[in-house]
């Protein structure tokens, strides 16, 4: 998902420059840093959230 998110936004910002593969692997590298955090914090709160709205 990062890796999506990522390609789209630089692709959007920046074009597909020559230096395209360098600025998308810089911005995947942060967001793949920021999100694997956040995906442990988080997952535990939407299971229970999912178990409360689903019974």
């Amino acid at each position: 998902m990062v890796g999506i998110v990522t390609f789209v936004t630089t692709a959007s910002n920046f074009g597909f420059g020559s230096n395209f593969l360098a600025t998308w692997g810089k911005t995947y590298v942060i967001g793949y840093v920021a999100a694997v955090p956040a995906i442990y914090m988080l997952a535990p709160i939407a299971r229970r959230l999912t178990v409360q709205l689903l019974n």
